[in-house]
């Protein structure tokens, strides 16, 4: 008997172990074709695809699907602070300056104006260039001398009488203070060279001045203005504190005009080359006293201490410089 009993258990496990695994494949082929139309509704071709319109009555083909709640993560974002971007300014005008001379026009409308009061006005300004005017001053200096019913003063050395004639920057120059000063001007603050200004000078009035005329100009008002070169050398000097620095230039050579014969070979052959004229390096050597507003320069064919040494020479203030070793040697020849 007990080995019947054990004989009906096992067959009674075997075939609750078919059953079980034949549920088990139901189940794993119902979920093998639920995942094959999920992957057809998500990834295949768009005539492939199927997405229901279900309502509530209708019931599902696969049972009951479960609900899943997604949990959204989530996320933490600094505090910040949005700053707003300050709108283009609108460029202003620029502001005329109040000593300029004001020439008013005014223009009234084209109607007829009468029974009509007037209750405001616009206001446009324009700022008008003169072009600069050459013209001739004319000194007239009369002579006078005793009519002939005057009597005759013996002890007069001289019997006719004239003018002096007014003092001269440059004397016996037809140009004028004002136009030595313009062209001072152009060439030294403006950089303008000669040749331009005699070309301006001659579209301005026809007047064909040669290069070598302006240089003169140049060079004896240069000579004139000597003693204010000195006076402000003295000026700056003066002061407490001043700095000094030194700049490089090449400078043009006083070199010998052509001779006869090439001059001969240019006058054969327009296209032959122009005589090169090599530069040397100088330098220019500045003096400024801040405080004071006031600079001046002093060039010097080279860099060593001399230049330095020859104005600092009796110099009591504070000097600021490089590292240049010429004013360590000027330091130490004066303190």
């Amino acid at each position: 008997m007990k080995g019947y009993r054990k004989t009906e258990k096992y067959q009674q496990l075997q075939a609750e172990t078919k059953a079980l695994k034949a549920e088990m494949e139901a189940q794993v082929s119902l979920l093998k074709f639920q995942l094959e139309q999920l992957k057809r509704m998500i990834f295949g071709a768009k005539s492939e695809r199927f997405i229901p319109n279900q309502t509530p009555e209708q019931l599902n083909l696969f049972g009951e699907i479960p609900s899943v709640e997604i949990v959204e993560e989530k996320k933490t974002i600094a505090e910040h602070t949005r700053t707003k971007t300050p709108a283009k300014k609108k460029p202003a005008r620029l502001v005329l300056p109040e000593h300029l001379k004001r020439v008013e026009q005014i223009i009234e409308p084209d109607i007829d104006l009468t029974n009509m009061v007037r209750i405001g006005q616009e206001t446009t300004k324009v700022l008008v260039y003169t072009p600069a005017e050459l013209y001739v001053k004319v000194l007239i200096r009369p002579k006078y001398a005793l009519a002939k019913t005057a009597v005759l003063d013996l002890d007069v050395p001289e019997q006719i009488h004239i003018a002096p004639l007014p003092q001269r920057f440059i004397d016996k120059c037809i140009a004028d203070e004002s136009l030595l000063a313009a062209i001072l001007a152009e060439k030294f603050v403006d950089h303008l060279p000669l040749f331009r200004t005699a070309a301006r000078i001659k579209r301005l009035c026809g007047l064909d001045i040669p290069k070598s005329t302006l240089s003169g100009w140049v060079k004896q008002s240069a000579k004139k203005l000597r003693i204010l070169y000195e006076l402000l050398q003295k000026l700056v000097l003066a002061a407490t504190y001043i700095m000094v620095d030194e700049t490089r230039m090449e400078v043009l050579p006083n070199s010998p005009p052509p001779t006869d014969e090439r001059k001969k070979l240019r006058a054969k052959k327009k296209n032959l080359k122009p005589i090169k004229r090599k530069t040397h390096r100088g330098w220019l050597w500045g003096y400024t006293a801040p405080c004071a507003s006031l600079t001046f320069f002093d060039y010097d064919p080279s860099r060593d201490a001399q230049n330095p040494a020859r104005h600092l020479k009796n110099y009591q203030g504070t000097v600021q410089s490089d590292c240049l070793g010429s004013y360590d040697q000027v330091r130490i020849l004066y303190g």
